[in-house]
């Protein structure tokens, strides 16, 4: 019930928000044609339908940003990331904890909420960021900041115990490896020998000026 009730609210959200925001309208003939269905067409895409859905993410991101603000840098820095991501994974199945997961704008647009991208931070709207209420794609809800590599091992290590086929993986930015919490769960999958999936984005769009990045 309460998750109906929230899909209600969004999609009511949704019907009142902007269609478009102030970049020149463009072409999109990829996305359009995922529609609002996941990411398994992604799947059978040649390395240049890729590129070139890459490209109209991209434009989403920026379009859908200039009318509701976040963050967007830290997106813009993981199109490329994502769209590969999806493509090789079998995600919702492989899930993807992204951490900070301000980066996780493309993904949202790529996994069935594009038709409420112009929502995003909005009251009612999608959040800013990962959120397990609005997509089954969304595995991990955190925000800020250095879990996501303890989340992924958590996930892996279930799937071990089923018996399960599949990945966990961890999307760590610059910032967010920094913390303590991260390196404990480093060396933690590696004491269990876990084959978790760790990528580090260093896309120097940390918001704070750390000794790492300096």
């Amino acid at each position: 019930v309460e998750n109906a009730e929230y899909q209600k609210v969004t999609a009511d959200t949704a019907k009142a928000a902007p269609t478009k925001g102030y970049f020149s309208p463009r072409p999109t003939p990829l996305l359009d044609s995922m529609g609002d269905e996941g990411t398994q067409k992604m799947r059978s895409m040649s390395v240049d339908q890729l590129k070139e859905l890459a490209d109209e993410v991209r434009w989403q991101v920026l379009d859908a940003v200039s009318v509701t603000g976040g963050h967007l840098g830290a997106g813009l820095g993981v199109v490329d990331l994502t769209v590969a991501l999806h493509h090789v994974f079998d995600t919702p199945r492989d899930e993807i904890c992204w951490d900070v997961a301000h980066q996780c704008q493309p993904h949202k647009v790529l996994t069935g909420r594009r038709s409420r991208i112009y929502t995003l931070r909005q009251a009612g709207g999608l959040s800013g960021f990962a959120k397990r209420k609005e997509s089954v794609y969304d595995s991990f809800g955190a925000g800020h900041s250095t879990t996501s590599i303890s989340a992924a091992v958590g996930f892996q290590t279930a799937k071990d115990r089923l018996g399960r086929k599949g990945h966990s993986i961890a999307v760590i930015g610059d910032g967010a490896i920094t913390g303590g919490m991260a390196w404990e769960a480093m060396n933690h999958a590696g004491g269990m020998r876990s084959k978790v999936v760790v990528i580090l984005n260093d896309n120097g769009q940390v918001s704070l000026p750390t000794f790492y990045n300096q």
